[in-house]
């Protein structure tokens, strides 16, 4: 079985790769999520989204795909969970998305069936990668912090 990360950008998938590949080795609170692949978006819009997960609904099957999440910088909690929901609707029947970190099942025309959860990269409710890479800095950085001023 298989499971896909949808990111925002390349940057969102090098970060994404590299922390599940540490938190797989290092953490055993549950069983590790093996990531199959990563999808990245190049930047967000709903018609990248929806795209992406009509590619990903026409390869359920072949590639036997059991979960799918979606991970995206937070500018908006409720206007997020309302437009990747629409975006999901738009490919698959499924469940409303009501909050973040709770798969729900969705099914392609195909009939075949998968899980699919999604997350919103922040700091305290605000933020994108960035903002969350800043707050986990082990050392001074202020050349990327200049970009503050």
């Amino acid at each position: 079985m298989s499971n896909i990360v949808i990111v925002e950008s390349k940057n969102d998938a090098i970060f994404m790769k590299a922390m599940v590949e540490k938190l797989n080795c290092e953490i055993q609170i549950e069983k590790p999520i093996h990531i199959n692949d990563y999808e990245s978006l190049e930047g967000l819009s709903e018609t990248k989204l929806i795209n992406t997960l009509k590619d990903l609904e026409a390869d359920l099957q072949k590639r036997d795909i059991e979960k799918i999440g979606i991970i995206i910088d937070n500018d908006s909690e409720q206007e997020r969970l309302k437009f990747v929901d629409k975006c999901i609707k738009q490919v698959f029947e499924s469940e409303t998305l009501l909050s973040t970190k709770q798969f729900i099942d969705i099914s392609g025309d195909n009939g075949t069936n998968a899980k699919l959860a999604c997350y919103f990269t922040n700091v305290g409710g605000k933020g994108e990668l960035e903002t969350l890479l800043k707050a986990i800095k082990a050392k001074n950085s202020p050349y990327a912090d200049c970009l503050d001023k």
